[in-house]
């Protein structure tokens, strides 16, 4: 094995092991990190999820199967124009018949939280950030920003970058 192959494959398994250690210990958010992930998961839920509205209230669901079973589903009540509140739960899988509540938000008209949200740091809050990313970032556990081509690269003096 030459010394580049020899390279490549310490530092693939570099990588793995970093995403093993994510996995065990993964990050924590502050209360910050959770009022944008919850306002972007509602904006997420709005745009793509069932409508209805009951009374004065709006409601909007949107669930997905989860591969061990399951679903996890995504809620949100608007309660006249002045507060929303969040909900992820699980349906079925582990919790059997019943649900299991992974996330209780309530927000006010500017995004703020009325009160401390309650959530629970699990994978399903990595499977939502996913959905969340746009397309050209999602395999950012190995690749980093994008990076602009070189100018030594551009084959004649009349090209030009169409980004």
């Amino acid at each position: 094995m030459g010394l580049i192959e020899f390279r490549r494959v310490i530092s693939e398994w570099k990588q793995r092991f970093q995403r093993v250690a994510e996995i065990i210990a993964p990050p924590t958010w502050n209360e910050s990190d959770w009022q944008v992930f919850s306002c972007s998961l509602a904006i997420l839920i709005q745009k793509h999820g069932t409508h209805w509205i009951h009374g004065d209230n709006k409601f909007w669901d949107l669930r997905w199967n989860i591969k061990d079973g399951g679903q996890l589903v995504c809620q949100i009540e608007q309660k006249t124009d002045r507060t929303v509140s969040v909900i992820v739960a699980q349906e079925g899988g582990f919790a059997g018949n019943d649900s299991y509540t992974w996330l209780w938000a309530e927000l006010d008209t500017e995004g703020q939280f009325i009160e401390a949200p309650y959530f629970v740091e699990g994978t399903w809050k990595d499977a939502l950030v996913a959905l969340l990313i746009p397309f050209s970032n999602r395999a950012g556990f190995y690749l980093g920003d994008r990076a602009e081509t070189p100018d030594t690269l551009m084959i004649s003096a009349g090209s030009y970058s169409a980004a």
